[in-house]
């Protein structure tokens, strides 16, 4: 038993090493064109990142850091969307059964920059998916029948947050946010809104359904 017991010991610390040197070992960034080629047919906009890694001892997932979303280039020419920091973290046990269970998003520092124009069109209308574009508010372009065996949620636009449609997280957290409104609609020539300092917590966060703050 005695020596059962060293095994074991010694096949732990082995574990444990892996697990704190693998995020060292692992460089994801060689995979950037992959995974931003991936997220590209979602988002309608310039996208970037400076660096990837994988997280261990923080929690068993990635964080991606610098990452940034061009604006609609029909407002400006600068950034929508600005983060420190994107942490993904996944459970586990669901991942030895090759199913990937998201536990926890934590935005760093992210600066989100929205606009409405004198004509009341938001900046962020072409990443909503939607009933709101040639759809005739059912979900499906006006005109358009869902293909058979399809259900209307999966016949709209890939395109936007639908893309999200039917992701659960059990944790989402917003640290120091900060959100820059700008409105030439009710407010042409002021100054933008500014909210600073946000931090936010959700749990079970579904987004294709409502949540409390």
């Amino acid at each position: 038993m005695k020596k059962i017991g060293i095994v074991l010991g010694i096949l732990l610390i082995l574990v444990l090493l892996v697990a704190v040197l693998s995020p060292f070992m692992i460089d994801l960034n060689q995979y950037k064109g992959t995974i931003l080629s991936k997220i590209k047919p979602y988002v309608p906009r310039e996208m970037d990142f400076e660096h990837i890694e994988l997280t261990v001892l923080s929690g068993f997932g990635a964080e991606l850091r610098g990452l940034r979303v061009a604006d609609n280039p029909a407002f400006s020419a600068g950034d929508f969307l600005q983060l420190e920091g994107l942490q993904v973290r996944v459970m586990l046990l669901p991942l030895l059964k090759r199913q990937i269970k998201v536990k926890k998003i934590i935005l760093k520092r992210p600066v989100i920059r929205l606009a409405r124009n004198a004509d009341g069109e938001l900046s962020s209308s072409d990443l909503i998916v939607g009933a709101e574009e040639d759809t005739g508010g059912e979900g499906t372009p006006t005109g358009e029948e869902t293909p058979a065996g399809q259900k209307p949620a999966e016949a709209e636009t890939v395109g936007g947050l639908g893309a999200l449609a039917g992701l659960l997280v059990s944790e989402f957290s917003i640290q120091q946010g900060r959100i820059v409104y700008q409105d030439d609609m009710l407010r042409p020539g002021q100054s933008p809104l500014v909210i600073d300092a946000l931090d936010v917590d959700v749990r079970d966060l579904a987004f294709d359904r409502l949540v409390s703050i």
